[in-house]
């Protein structure tokens, strides 16, 4: 029991769900039933991506995390590090093996996202801008994964405004983290912070006219309370961070509740209180 907890523990299981519901999200936007199975099954093959890139990545910074993060899985020796290496190549395996499901364009992205993941896990340490551009491409590949199952073809121009609005938002997330250590009441912090609201207002211009208002308050209700923290007190950076990632279902539930797929946006919503309860469960306190 402890080895397994070691394990979900490894992979951030909590935070698995996200990228779930990302493939949701992309599908409603292509006009895709986000709860059919072949959704559902990509959306479990992503999550066994962002976890076995997860793991990957803390097999291969394990000599920094022992100097920085001792508490972690690997250095504090809760679980070996082969042991590490075998679950991220299993559950990137099973990520591809979803992938192969689908047609030619959902199997090119699905190979791209992986790719991508080796990329970023494999980055010299210091190179903080080219590492958030590479985060963020994953949550666009991510969404174009849900995206892809709609046709043969790859997705629309007007789509793939969506994958880079999520990418601008994770790139803003990852740059908002990398102040924790740099002063945060100069005016590129706030800029950045400021930016973040951005992405939020993003879902609102997806839907139609009635629904326009509705969607557009609960983005920049959304995005309020996410960079609150950067804007109150002394600007907490890791504040933002927790809200933005913990919040990431909500800002694809916008998506679904735009193209109209209210039960879907409900199941994401769901998904919350999970990664929640699954957090406080496994003891996992960042991302």
């Amino acid at each position: 029991m402890r080895d397994l907890v070691s394990a979900l523990r490894l992979i951030r299981l909590p935070n698995t769900l996200t990228a779930f519901a990302d493939v949701m999200a992309g599908a409603a936007v292509a006009g895709v039933d986000p709860l059919s199975p072949r959704v559902l099954l990509a959306g479990v093959g992503s999550a066994a991506l962002y976890g076995g890139g997860i793991a990957l990545n803390d097999v291969l910074d394990i000599e920094k995390d022992r100097r920085s993060s001792p508490d972690r899985v690997l250095p504090s020796g809760a679980l070996a590090k082969t042991t590490a290496g075998v679950i991220a190549a299993a559950l990137l395996l099973v990520g591809v093996a979803t992938g192969l499901t689908g047609e030619l364009p959902h199997i090119l992205v699905t190979v791209a996202l992986v790719a991508t993941i080796i990329v970023y896990d494999t980055l010299p340490e210091g190179r903080r801008l080219l590492g958030s551009l590479v985060m963020g491409s994953c949550r666009a590949l991510n969404i174009a994964r849900g995206m892809t199952l709609a046709t043969t073809s790859m997705a629309q121009p007007e789509e793939w405004i969506v994958a880079c609005t999520h990418c601008g938002l994770i790139l803003l997330v990852t740059l908002v983290s990398t102040f924790e250590s740099r002063p945060r009441r100069d005016l590129t912090y706030k800029l950045v912070v400021a930016a973040m609201l951005l992405p939020y207002l993003v879902p609102a211009l997806t839907a139609d006219a009635a629904l326009f208002p509705y969607m557009l308050a609960v983005g920049v209700a959304l995005g309020s309370w996410v960079t609150l923290p950067g804007w109150a007190g002394d600007g907490r950076p890791i504040a933002v961070v927790k809200r933005a990632i913990f919040t990431l279902v909500l800002f694809d539930a916008l998506y679904a509740a735009a193209a109209g797929r209210h039960e879907a946006a409900a199941v994401m919503v769901g998904l919350l209180p999970a990664i929640y309860l699954l957090a406080k469960a496994l003891g996992q306190k960042g991302s």
